[in-house]
């Protein structure tokens, strides 16, 4: 899997920009620089690794979560905008039902014509043994423009992911 995702990624993505002249390409390439250093909202990583987290966990969990972070504009950052990547178990799987004419299937709402609405997540890691983990075992819904769901669907209305490791998970037990 690591070998995979290492050649998934290569030496990074790095964008080619159309613009006109070379000034305002270069200026578009220093801010694609100085954003892919600061992206991450949890401050461990940069762009690169950001998207090896994303693709490792997809590949593992069949599926992650990529939280879109906006900032305020006076946040510091050339491009007030972050990125944090969640594993999937901060979705709260067990929300299911009716929530009037949405539903809610594995921590998902989808609309009356089955848009996906948001996501129930979790404020931290439902596995973390914290003593503030009591006050915080609520889920609660993130509108889905702030949600990437990064998973491959391999069917027409496939809501979740699987795992590469399916396979073989019945074998080795």
């Amino acid at each position: 899997i690591n070998a995979d995702v290492a050649n998934l990624i290569g030496t990074g993505i790095r964008p080619r920009f159309l613009a006109t002249n070379e000034r305002d390409r270069k200026a578009l390439t220093e801010d694609f620089l100085t954003f892919a250093n600061e992206c991450d909202a949890d401050g461990r990583t940069n762009f690169d690794g950001l998207l090896k987290q994303a693709i490792l966990a997809a590949k593992v969990d069949g599926e992650c979560l990529i939280r879109i972070r906006p900032r305020r504009a006076d946040s510091g950052l050339r491009i007030p905008i972050q990125f944090q990547i969640l594993e999937i178990d901060y979705l709260d799987s067990s929300k299911n039902g009716a929530n009037g004419n949405n539903l809610i299937i594995n921590g998902i709402e989808y609309d009356a014509i089955g848009r996906v609405i948001g996501y129930y997540l979790f404020a931290e890691h439902p596995g973390e043994n914290t003593r503030y983990r009591l006050k915080r075992q609520q889920s609660t819904l993130i509108p889905a423009a702030s949600v990437i769901h990064y998973f491959n669907a391999e069917r027409p209305g496939q809501g979740r992911g699987f795992s590469q490791l399916a396979s073989v998970i019945a074998a080795t037990r």
